[in-house]
């Protein structure tokens, strides 16, 4: 009798095009945006791109805290972020403008003082 056959998606070597969807966050703790990504939707996501989004859920209970770690500042908290993403908030969009630059994905964190969901969607 043969074995059943075991599948395994492709994996590339070279980072996905396009990754998209909701991050769950872990509240009280600055967590790094990409490695958020990488583990909950795809490991092939580049940390920079040409068209990033991300936008709060409408069910969340608290704001998101968007940065970045200042070595001057310290880590990323409700005193010392960038801006925040509101429920209802239309999303925040990077765009790289000009040939040849790229959207900060790799150095962006984020911060919940409250569980809560990130949407995104990543466009290399």
């Amino acid at each position: 009798m043969a074995s059943p056959l075991t599948f395994f998606p492709p994996r590339p070597s070279v980072p996905a095009p396009y990754i998209s969807g909701r991050l769950t966050l872990t509240p009280g703790a600055p967590q790094n945006l990409i490695d958020l990504i990488k583990n909950q939707l795809g490991l092939d996501c580049p940390g920079t791109s040409t068209e990033f989004r991300m936008w709060a859920n409408p069910t969340n209970m608290a704001p998101i805290w968007c940065g970045a770690f200042m070595p001057g500042a310290g880590p990323l908290s409700v005193e010392q972020y960038a801006y925040s993403l509101s429920p209802m908030q239309d999303p925040i969009v990077y765009r790289s403008s000009y040939p040849g630059t790229q959207t900060p994905v790799g150095m962006m964190q984020v911060f919940s003082e409250a569980p809560a969901k990130l949407h995104v969607e990543v466009i290399e």
